[in-house]
């Protein structure tokens, strides 16, 4: 009887043990020390693939974004952008500027819909209007179009 309760002892410490540590590892996911874990999470890791791929181009540390690579522009179009601009938050928004994701999203064709709420940037309504377009021609005019009457016809010799 005496090594049945020990057993049973064993067994429910082993289950509590189990079950708080999966408390403490969904913890420690959603703390900041332990950022990378979380930001690996976001969209099915698709965040750390941008930014090892584009971190010159969209990097938030106030130097002169880089054009795009073609590794970049692979990793765009392959990832959510969508999920992207809803899962940003304020903390990895201190890291990647969202204006510049937008600006790497339209030069690698592939652009963020306009009025898109990315984080706390908003894709402006006509974000092909940064670019220096010209105007379309003016549409042409149609001439007026003169009626010639029909010549009368011939006579006929009598």
């Amino acid at each position: 009887m005496d090594k049945v309760k020990v057993m049973l002892l064993c067994v429910a410490i082993f289950v509590t043990a189990i079950l708080l540590s999966g408390h403490v590892a969904a913890a420690e996911v959603h703390g900041d020390h332990r950022k990378a874990a979380h930001d690996d999470l976001i969209c099915n890791g698709d965040l750390n693939k941008l930014r090892r791929f584009c971190r010159r181009s969209i990097a938030n540390d106030g130097r002169r974004a880089m054009a795009p690579t073609w590794t970049c522009c692979d990793t765009v179009l392959i990832v959510d952008m969508y999920c992207l601009c809803r899962e940003i938050t304020p903390r990895l928004e201190r890291a990647v500027s969202m204006e510049r994701v937008a600006h790497v999203a339209e030069v690698c064709r592939r652009p963020i819909r306009s009025g898109t709420r990315c984080g706390s940037y908003t894709v402006p309504t006509f974000q092909m209007a940064k670019k220096k377009l010209q105007p379309p021609p003016p549409p042409k005019i149609q001439e007026e179009r003169r009626v010639v009457p029909p010549p009368p016809p011939p006579r006929s010799p009598r």
